[in-house]
């Protein structure tokens, strides 16, 4: 019976909420999107796509929606190059630490006819509007999760 209250408790809670559309941030071509709660409601959404004016350069993108806004953020770039890996299975993520900042990880193909791909991943202290330097992750498929601290 509990179960069945929860239920109905959560279907009209649902049924109260508008339902609003809210344009995405991202071009025509991109790719690979991914979407991320923060603790205080934000959504960040990453995603995939080519960077104007370059040959073959893709950059990995960053927007946010703030709980009490109905407009994404302007975008911004984490990393850009020709370089990233792109498919159903290999996208990248990112997650919010508990102190704020932001982590994003992606693939990537090595430099000149190498084969296969490695994770990388950049940090940012100021969300999102900077990023460090992109650091190597290695061969294996990644997985985060914030810690304390």
């Amino acid at each position: 019976m509990k179960r069945i209250f929860l239920f109905l408790t959560l279907a009209i809670s649902a049924l109260a909420s508008p339902i609003r559309s809210i344009p995405s941030p991202a071009s025509e071509d991109s790719q690979c999107s991914n979407l991320t709660a923060g603790a205080d409601g934000t959504l960040y959404l990453t995603w995939y796509e080519s960077v104007a004016g370059s040959s073959g350069m893709r950059a990995l993108r960053l927007s946010k929606l703030r709980p009490d806004s109905d407009v994404w953020s302007k975008p911004t770039t984490i990393v850009a190059t020709d370089r990233l890996m792109e498919n159903w299975a290999d996208f990248a993520s990112l997650i919010v630490g508990t102190d704020g900042a932001l982590t994003a990880q992606w693939f990537q193909r090595p430099e000149g006819e190498g084969r296969g791909y490695s994770g990388w991943y950049s940090r940012s202290e100021d969300q999102g509007r900077t990023w460090k330097k992109a650091a190597p992750l290695g061969h294996e498929f990644v997985a985060m999760t914030p810690l304390s601290g």
